[in-house]
């Protein structure tokens, strides 16, 4: 009887470390398993996987690779919110001891100077279109003018 409760006691204390290690084990296996696919697709140029997979990969787990790759993945596709996004998220989890950190800033003000950039050019857009469409009204109101006075 006290062996049953030893072992009871043993399982009970130690076999939830164990599987939690075991969990631990298989999602940072599948994490590194999202990646490698990313990476595959991201070099065979086909970036719509690419990022599905690299999005899973932070999913399950932080990954500085993958965090990097959807970086340039949504640059290189125009996204560069997306973009300046996953270089936050990979700015956030780096040490002011990383190498490159000085680049990855650069590009963080590179994206944020398109961001703005296509902000304004949506305005400026906008604004031109307005402008037409006030041209446009004013041309027409001419015209019937012209017409009403010839009809007098």
């Amino acid at each position: 009887k006290r062996s049953s409760l030893f072992c009871t006691l043993v399982l009970t204390l130690f076999l939830p470390c164990a599987l939690m290690s075991q969990s631990s084990e298989s999602s940072s296996e599948k994490t590194e398993m999202l990646y490698r696919r990313g990476l595959t697709a991201y070099e065979a140029g086909d970036f719509s996987s690419a990022e599905s997979f690299f999005e899973q990969t932070l999913d399950a787990g932080y990954s500085a690779n993958a965090a990097v790759y959807l970086t340039y993945l949504r640059k290189e596709t125009g996204d560069f919110e997306g973009a300046l996004e996953s270089l936050q998220l990979f700015l956030d989890h780096s040490s002011a001891n990383e190498p490159d950190l000085q680049s990855y800033i650069s590009l963080k003000l590179f994206l944020e100077a398109r961001i703005a950039n296509q902000e304004t050019e949506a305005k400026l857009s906008s604004v031109k279109t307005t402008s037409m469409i006030a041209i446009i009204v004013a041309v027409l109101a001419v015209g019937v003018s012209v017409l009403s006075l010839r009809k007098k």
